[in-house]
């Protein structure tokens, strides 16, 4: 069996979408037989040829491109996410023969073998997702639902969203309600409310969140179910680490997590480009 992960990226992306997935492929089990499916939204000429070279035993490329698409293009970006988000909505169109698949995005590190997660049980859910502790309990930013979720990393029933059309439904609700904070993630939850499988924070953690705004451990420990003694104890246990909020370690000079990053960076076939760093304010 093999384990299918999706990623969508577009120009803005591509090199934490590179680096994210060298990282995934680093980490995985040598028997683990990895199907990566890459959709690629208008990338400029050349920028396409970094995937192929990311192929190795057990690890399966596939590139998907992407033509213009002028309902992308009429979305303007939410805070620092562009309208290509919105291509989760089409993945189970454009990927007809997987019928389940982990959705990673791409400001993201996988420290471990996935094998684990896609073997979920998602029974009659579409998606499996972590819940958003920043946009419930610190922004409230959770358009006053049940629950909330976070949709960077997604475990999909995709045979599900083909039978039900789900797709075609969230980009409806999408382009009646364009202005909502969150590009692809409030349509997300808006549709689905608690209608999902909730995954451990270790298949999502967000940790630049946590430690950024300094979230006591008996809150997150509360709010997850969880039993972490401190943020080092999730970053060891954690499956995929979301670098959430806009401080970006291939953006910003020596921000939460640089090292790490950048070790990444250094294995993946973009380890010679030249980074211009901005000092965060």
């Amino acid at each position: 069996m093999s384990v299918s992960l999706v990623y969508i990226t577009d120009n803005v992306y591509v090199l934490p979408t590179v680096v994210s997935i060298s990282s995934a492929i680093q980490n995985k089990n040598p028997e683990t037989i990895y199907d990566i499916y890459v959709i690629g939204y208008h990338l400029n000429q050349g920028l396409e040829e970094a995937f192929p070279l990311l192929n190795t035993e057990n690890v399966r490329i596939h590139y998907l491109a992407y033509k213009e698409d002028p309902v992308l293009e009429k979305i303007k970006p939410d805070i620092y996410v562009t309208s290509t988000a919105l291509l989760k909505f089409k993945i189970a169109d454009l990927l007809p023969n997987v019928d389940k698949a982990i959705y990673i995005d791409g400001d993201t590190l996988v420290q471990k073998d996935l094998t684990q997660m896609y073997e979920i049980a998602l029974e009659d859910k579409a998606i499996g997702a972590v819940k958003d502790y920043a946009c419930v309990e610190l922004f409230h930013d959770n358009l006053n639902l049940p629950t909330y979720f976070n949709s960077g990393i997604l475990l999909m029933n995709l045979a599900l969203w083909r039978k039900k059309d789900f797709g075609t439904q969230l980009m409806e609700l999408k382009k009646k309600a364009p202005k909502l904070k969150y590009m692809d993630q409030d349509a997300f939850n808006m549709f689905f409310q608690d209608n999902y499988k909730k995954l451990p924070v270790i298949y999502n953690a967000m940790m630049p969140n946590f430690r950024g705004y300094s979230v006591p451990m008996s809150n997150l420990n509360a709010f997850y179910d969880s039993h972490f003694s401190d943020y080092q104890n999730i970053l060891e246990n954690a499956v995929i680490i979301h670098l959430t909020n806009s401080y970006k370690p291939w953006l910003f000079k020596g921000v939460y997590l640089s090292d790490l990053w950048m070790s990444c960076l250094q294995k993946s076939p973009f380890r010679d480009i030249q980074l211009s760093l901005a000092e965060p304010k």
